[in-house]
Protein backbone atom coordinates (compact mmCIF):
# COMPACT_ATOMS: atom_id res chain seq x y z
CA UNK A 1 0.00 0.00 0.00
CA UNK A 2 2.60 2.47 0.81
CA UNK A 3 4.77 1.55 -2.12
CA UNK A 4 1.17 2.37 -3.86
CA UNK A 5 1.42 5.75 -2.42
CA UNK A 6 4.70 6.67 -3.05
CA UNK A 7 4.09 5.96 -6.50
CA UNK A 8 1.48 8.30 -7.12
CA UNK A 9 3.44 10.82 -5.09
CA UNK A 10 6.64 10.63 -7.46
CA UNK A 11 4.20 10.20 -10.19
CA UNK A 12 2.41 13.47 -10.29
CA UNK A 13 5.23 15.60 -8.01
CA UNK A 14 8.38 14.06 -8.88
CA UNK A 15 9.82 16.46 -11.68
CA UNK A 16 8.89 19.12 -9.28
CA UNK A 17 10.40 17.76 -6.33
CA UNK A 18 13.84 17.59 -8.27
CA UNK A 19 12.77 21.29 -9.41
CA UNK A 20 12.45 22.56 -5.80
CA UNK A 21 15.68 20.92 -4.60
CA UNK A 22 17.40 22.40 -7.68
CA UNK A 23 15.98 25.75 -6.23
CA UNK A 24 17.10 25.35 -3.07
CA UNK A 25 20.65 24.52 -3.89
CA UNK A 26 20.52 27.38 -6.17
CA UNK A 27 19.06 29.79 -3.10
CA UNK A 28 21.71 29.00 -0.76
CA UNK A 29 24.34 29.49 -3.57
CA UNK A 30 22.89 32.59 -4.63
CA UNK A 31 22.16 31.99 -7.78
CA UNK A 32 18.81 32.99 -9.68
CA UNK A 33 16.03 30.61 -9.94
CA UNK A 34 15.32 28.92 -13.57
CA UNK A 35 11.94 30.23 -15.05
CA UNK A 36 10.08 26.94 -15.89
CA UNK A 37 7.21 29.01 -16.78
CA UNK A 38 6.52 27.50 -19.94
CA UNK A 39 6.02 29.72 -22.96
CA UNK A 40 2.54 30.14 -24.49
CA UNK A 41 2.00 28.22 -27.56
CA UNK A 42 0.11 25.44 -28.87
CA UNK A 43 2.68 22.58 -27.47
CA UNK A 44 2.82 24.23 -24.31
CA UNK A 45 -0.64 24.11 -23.25
CA UNK A 46 -1.47 20.59 -25.12
CA UNK A 47 1.62 19.72 -22.18
CA UNK A 48 -0.57 21.55 -19.49
CA UNK A 49 -3.73 20.11 -20.53
CA UNK A 50 -1.96 16.82 -20.12
CA UNK A 51 -0.66 17.30 -16.80
CA UNK A 52 -4.12 18.31 -15.67
CA UNK A 53 -5.16 14.93 -17.16
CA UNK A 54 -2.51 13.52 -15.15
CA UNK A 55 -3.20 15.01 -12.45
CA UNK A 56 -7.15 14.11 -12.01
CA UNK A 57 -6.09 10.64 -13.14
CA UNK A 58 -4.13 10.22 -10.01
CA UNK A 59 -6.91 11.99 -7.82
CA UNK A 60 -9.39 9.46 -9.26
CA UNK A 61 -6.84 6.59 -8.31
CA UNK A 62 -5.78 8.15 -4.70
CA UNK A 63 -9.91 8.26 -4.56
CA UNK A 64 -10.79 4.73 -5.11
CA UNK A 65 -7.87 3.57 -2.45
CA UNK A 66 -9.64 6.02 -0.15
CA UNK A 67 -12.72 3.97 -0.45
CA UNK A 68 -11.69 0.99 -0.19
CA UNK A 69 -9.82 1.10 2.67
CA UNK A 70 -12.21 4.22 4.53
CA UNK A 71 -13.91 2.95 7.99
CA UNK A 72 -16.46 0.80 7.77
CA UNK A 73 -20.56 2.25 7.79
CA UNK A 74 -19.02 5.94 7.57
CA UNK A 75 -21.36 7.30 5.09
CA UNK A 76 -21.51 10.65 2.85
CA UNK A 77 -22.86 13.50 5.12
CA UNK A 78 -23.77 16.47 3.19
CA UNK A 79 -23.99 18.66 6.64
CA UNK A 80 -20.31 18.53 7.22
CA UNK A 81 -19.05 18.60 3.62
CA UNK A 82 -20.54 21.93 3.49
CA UNK A 83 -19.31 23.21 7.38
CA UNK A 84 -15.69 22.22 6.24
CA UNK A 85 -15.40 23.86 3.21
CA UNK A 86 -14.98 27.21 5.36
CA UNK A 87 -13.08 25.77 7.26
CA UNK A 88 -10.66 24.31 5.52
CA UNK A 89 -10.16 27.38 3.12
CA UNK A 90 -9.59 29.04 6.72
CA UNK A 91 -6.98 26.52 6.95
CA UNK A 92 -4.84 27.80 3.72
CA UNK A 93 -5.74 31.32 4.78
CA UNK A 94 -3.25 30.58 7.68
CA UNK A 95 -0.86 28.43 6.27
CA UNK A 96 0.14 31.41 3.63
CA UNK A 97 -0.27 33.64 5.80
CA UNK A 98 2.21 31.80 8.01
CA UNK A 99 4.16 31.46 4.78
CA UNK A 100 4.87 35.68 4.23
CA UNK A 101 5.39 35.45 8.13
CA UNK A 102 8.68 33.25 7.27
CA UNK A 103 9.57 35.13 4.55
CA UNK A 104 9.78 37.98 5.79
CA UNK A 105 13.03 36.51 7.46
CA UNK A 106 13.97 34.14 5.02
CA UNK A 107 13.59 35.08 1.04
CA UNK A 108 10.47 33.18 -0.84
CA UNK A 109 11.31 31.72 -3.98
CA UNK A 110 7.78 32.18 -6.33
CA UNK A 111 5.52 30.24 -8.15
CA UNK A 112 5.46 31.39 -11.91
CA UNK A 113 2.21 33.20 -12.22
CA UNK A 114 -0.09 33.59 -14.75
CA UNK A 115 1.10 36.62 -17.25
CA UNK A 116 -1.20 39.75 -16.87
CA UNK A 117 -3.24 39.92 -19.93
CA UNK A 118 -2.25 36.15 -21.10
CA UNK A 119 -3.71 34.96 -24.38
CA UNK A 120 -6.98 32.17 -23.88
CA UNK A 121 -4.21 29.05 -24.19
CA UNK A 122 -2.25 30.04 -21.70
CA UNK A 123 -5.38 31.20 -19.14
CA UNK A 124 -7.21 27.21 -19.98
CA UNK A 125 -3.48 25.63 -19.32
CA UNK A 126 -3.56 27.78 -16.09
CA UNK A 127 -6.94 27.52 -14.84
CA UNK A 128 -7.10 23.87 -15.69
CA UNK A 129 -3.99 23.49 -13.46
CA UNK A 130 -5.34 25.37 -10.73
CA UNK A 131 -8.85 23.27 -11.06
CA UNK A 132 -6.72 20.16 -10.54
CA UNK A 133 -4.51 20.90 -7.35
CA UNK A 134 -7.34 20.55 -5.28
CA UNK A 135 -8.38 17.30 -6.13
CA UNK A 136 -4.80 15.58 -6.72
CA UNK A 137 -3.19 17.80 -3.74
CA UNK A 138 -5.44 16.74 -1.16
CA UNK A 139 -6.65 13.47 -1.81
CA UNK A 140 -2.78 12.11 -1.72
CA UNK A 141 -1.16 14.93 0.26
CA UNK A 142 -3.94 14.23 2.89
CA UNK A 143 -6.46 11.90 2.22
CA UNK A 144 -4.31 8.79 1.56
CA UNK A 145 -1.96 9.17 4.17
CA UNK A 146 -4.87 9.84 7.12
CA UNK A 147 -6.89 7.27 5.65
CA UNK A 148 -3.93 5.07 5.13
CA UNK A 149 -2.14 5.65 8.50
CA UNK A 150 -5.80 5.19 10.79
CA UNK A 151 -6.36 2.04 8.79
CA UNK A 152 -3.08 0.56 9.94
CA UNK A 153 -3.89 1.56 13.19
CA UNK A 154 -1.08 4.62 13.77
CA UNK A 155 -2.04 7.38 16.14
CA UNK A 156 -3.00 10.73 15.05
CA UNK A 157 0.46 12.46 15.54
CA UNK A 158 2.18 9.81 13.68
CA UNK A 159 -0.35 11.12 10.71
CA UNK A 160 0.05 15.10 11.20
CA UNK A 161 3.89 14.22 10.88
CA UNK A 162 3.44 12.47 7.45
CA UNK A 163 0.50 14.86 6.30
CA UNK A 164 3.14 17.92 7.32
CA UNK A 165 6.30 16.56 5.85
CA UNK A 166 4.85 15.73 2.60
CA UNK A 167 2.81 18.78 2.35
CA UNK A 168 6.29 21.07 3.16
CA UNK A 169 8.29 18.56 0.83
CA UNK A 170 5.56 19.54 -2.30
CA UNK A 171 6.02 22.91 -1.49
CA UNK A 172 9.64 23.46 -1.03
CA UNK A 173 9.87 25.02 -3.83
CA UNK A 174 9.42 28.06 -1.51
CA UNK A 175 12.18 27.88 -0.19
CA UNK A 176 12.52 28.29 4.02
CA UNK A 177 9.06 29.81 3.66
CA UNK A 178 7.46 26.73 2.48
CA UNK A 179 7.67 26.11 6.65
CA UNK A 180 4.89 28.15 7.15
CA UNK A 181 2.65 25.23 5.77
CA UNK A 182 2.91 23.24 8.43
CA UNK A 183 -0.25 25.31 9.85
CA UNK A 184 -1.98 24.29 6.70
CA UNK A 185 -1.36 20.77 6.79
CA UNK A 186 -1.95 20.52 10.68
CA UNK A 187 -5.18 22.21 11.09
CA UNK A 188 -5.99 20.01 7.72
CA UNK A 189 -5.57 16.84 10.04
CA UNK A 190 -7.30 17.81 12.94
CA UNK A 191 -10.28 19.20 11.10
CA UNK A 192 -9.89 15.76 9.32
CA UNK A 193 -10.09 13.91 13.43
CA UNK A 194 -12.90 16.62 13.80
CA UNK A 195 -15.25 15.85 11.56
CA UNK A 196 -14.08 12.38 9.65
CA UNK A 197 -12.73 11.52 6.01
CA UNK A 198 -15.62 14.12 4.63
CA UNK A 199 -13.51 16.78 5.23
CA UNK A 200 -11.17 15.53 1.79
CA UNK A 201 -13.84 16.40 -0.63
CA UNK A 202 -14.23 20.13 1.16
CA UNK A 203 -10.68 20.43 1.12
CA UNK A 204 -10.16 19.65 -2.44
CA UNK A 205 -12.87 21.70 -3.37
CA UNK A 206 -11.47 24.42 -1.27
CA UNK A 207 -8.70 24.67 -2.26
CA UNK A 208 -9.22 24.54 -6.12
CA UNK A 209 -11.31 27.74 -5.73
CA UNK A 210 -8.23 29.27 -3.97
CA UNK A 211 -6.00 28.36 -6.47
CA UNK A 212 -8.37 29.62 -8.87
CA UNK A 213 -9.75 32.82 -7.34
CA UNK A 214 -5.65 33.30 -7.28
CA UNK A 215 -5.05 32.67 -10.91
CA UNK A 216 -8.12 34.93 -11.91
CA UNK A 217 -6.45 37.85 -9.85
CA UNK A 218 -2.75 37.68 -10.72
CA UNK A 219 -3.60 36.96 -14.52
CA UNK A 220 -6.03 40.14 -14.89
CA UNK A 221 -4.44 43.65 -16.33
CA UNK A 222 -4.36 46.07 -13.30
CA UNK A 223 -7.17 48.09 -14.43
CA UNK A 224 -9.59 44.82 -14.64
CA UNK A 225 -9.11 43.46 -10.98
CA UNK A 226 -11.43 44.92 -9.23
CA UNK A 227 -14.42 41.72 -9.31
CA UNK A 228 -11.33 39.24 -9.18
CA UNK A 229 -10.47 40.85 -6.04
CA UNK A 230 -13.93 41.73 -4.37
CA UNK A 231 -14.68 38.06 -5.33
CA UNK A 232 -11.44 36.65 -3.50
CA UNK A 233 -12.21 39.46 -0.66
CA UNK A 234 -15.91 37.88 0.01
CA UNK A 235 -14.61 34.34 -0.20
CA UNK A 236 -12.05 34.88 2.60
CA UNK A 237 -14.21 37.35 4.63
CA UNK A 238 -16.95 34.58 4.22
CA UNK A 239 -14.77 31.58 5.26
CA UNK A 240 -13.59 33.63 8.52
CA UNK A 241 -16.33 35.03 9.73
CA UNK A 242 -18.03 31.44 9.51
CA UNK A 243 -14.94 30.15 11.22
CA UNK A 244 -15.33 32.58 13.68
CA UNK A 245 -19.28 31.85 14.09
CA UNK A 246 -17.85 27.69 14.75
CA UNK A 247 -16.03 28.93 17.60
CA UNK A 248 -18.36 30.70 18.85
CA UNK A 249 -21.06 27.95 18.35
CA UNK A 250 -18.09 25.53 20.19
CA UNK A 251 -17.54 27.69 23.02
CA UNK A 252 -21.67 27.72 23.80
CA UNK A 253 -21.09 24.38 23.62
CA UNK A 254 -18.28 23.81 26.56
CA UNK A 255 -19.93 26.25 28.72
CA UNK A 256 -23.44 24.13 28.73
CA UNK A 257 -21.59 20.67 29.31
CA UNK A 258 -19.63 22.22 32.28
CA UNK A 259 -22.86 23.60 33.76
CA UNK A 260 -24.35 20.39 33.44
CA UNK A 261 -21.86 18.74 35.31
CA UNK A 262 -21.28 21.33 37.61
CA UNK A 263 -25.54 20.87 38.24
CA UNK A 264 -25.11 17.21 38.18
CA UNK A 265 -22.15 17.89 40.53
CA UNK A 266 -23.88 19.82 42.88
CA UNK A 267 -27.35 17.38 42.88
CA UNK A 268 -24.72 14.34 44.11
Amino acid sequence: MWLGILGLYLAGWGEGLVRAGVALVDLFHGKPLPDHRPVPSIDATVHGLVSVGVDLAIAVVAIGAIVLIRPVGERFDARIFFRSIPLTTAAIIFGWTAVDVVAAYFPRNGYPAVPIGADGLTLLREYGGSFAAGPAEEFVLLGLVLVGLRFVGLRWINVLIAAVVLRVLFHAYYGVPALGLVVWAGLMVLLARRFGIWVLPAAAFAHSVWDLLQSWTGAAPKADREWPELVNGLWVLGSLVYLGLELVAWGVRVRKRRRAVGTQSASG
